[in-house]
């Protein structure tokens, strides 16, 4: 099914409830600021640290700009090669063990990247992180439109374009 436009519907059951009543809604109310928090922990730790560590990873290992970079770039380009399969995963189970799962190995390899000791387990942890990054970082078009939708309850279906800049800006600031 989907509007007469083309898209798909939305299929958020808070979308169409008021969101005053707690008993209108299935999911807990816990449930989205948890999402929302773990999309940001996850991406602050998976994406942005990288950046606070490369200096220091040059400094301590001897290793140049592009070579530590390189290893970076090998999990962006499979975080996107991994996202075909992670989302098809997502449409046919929804995304919460792919999410858990994603975030439990991204814990672990983060982990393991602070013992690497050369270049090539470097490059092996970060195309491990790409990998699980498409699992443990899905859903975000999801989080950020109940988010508005918890803001903004007389919004019963799409969410402006408005409040979708105005969400995004603040959560990545």
């Amino acid at each position: 099914s989907g509007t007469a436009d083309g898209h798909a519907e939305l299929s958020t059951p808070s979308a169409d409830v008021d969101v005053g009543d707690p008993l209108a809604s299935a999911r807990p109310r816990w449930a989205l600021p948890a999402l929302c928090v773990t999309q940001i922990v996850g991406w602050g730790v998976l994406y942005y640290a990288f950046t606070v560590f490369v200096t220091p990873m040059q400094a301590e290992m001897g290793w140049s700009r592009g070579q530590t970079t390189g290893a970076f770039s090998l999990a962006l380009l499979l975080s996107g090669v991994a996202a075909y399969p992670a989302g098809r995963w997502q449409d046919r189970h929804g995304p919460r063990l792919l999410m858990t799962v994603g975030s439990i190995l991204a814990v672990l390899l983060v982990l393991a990247w602070s013992q690497v000791q050369s270049l090539v387990a470097l490059y092996v942890m970060w195309a491990a992180i790409g990998v699980t990054t498409a699992g443990a970082n899905r859903n975000t078009r999801n989080t950020f439109r109940d988010l508005i939708i918890v803001l903004t309850p007389r919004a019963k279906s799409r969410p402006t374009p408005f409040w979708m800049i105005v969400i995004a800006t603040a959560i990545n600031s």
